[in-house]
């Protein structure tokens, strides 16, 4: 085989392992997404305000949340980002009733090539 051949496979694996060493840029960055709260009483509503921008080109709709107990509750104050637009989403945690370590997440559904961004409070609840 001639060397023209061999460069082009050569060029051709550059490419894919170049494309797959690339991180896909997000379209909502946060300025956090996990807050540790440390420990809390049983008795106590955790409210936590995350920050979002949309950093993309493009409009961002918010599709759907989705919250990993009912004992939780997601706010946004706009569904819908222009480029720059900067949101807030307020997650709360009613902590009556548990004790011990937890976790609690908030999903944001999205139009964008992500489509789900993850947010999270934990910590330790102690019984009074």
């Amino acid at each position: 085989m001639n060397i023209k051949f061999y460069l082009i496979i050569i060029l051709v694996v550059l490419e894919l392992v170049g494309s797959i060493d690339q991180k896909k840029e997000k379209d909502l960055v946060f300025e956090n997404n996990l807050l540790d709260v440390g420990t809390v009483n049983d008795d106590t509503l955790i409210t936590h305000v995350f920050k979002v921008k949309n950093v993309s080109e493009g409009l961002i709709q918010i599709i759907d949340t989705q919250k990993s107990c009912t004992c939780s509750s997601l706010i946004l104050d706009k569904k819908t980002f222009q480029p720059g637009d900067v949101g807030q989403i307020i997650m709360k945690v009613n902590t009556k009733g548990k004790s011990g370590k937890f976790s609690v997440f908030g999903i944001l559904i999205a139009n964008t090539e992500q489509k789900y961004y993850k947010l999270m409070l934990r910590g330790n609840i102690s019984r009074n």
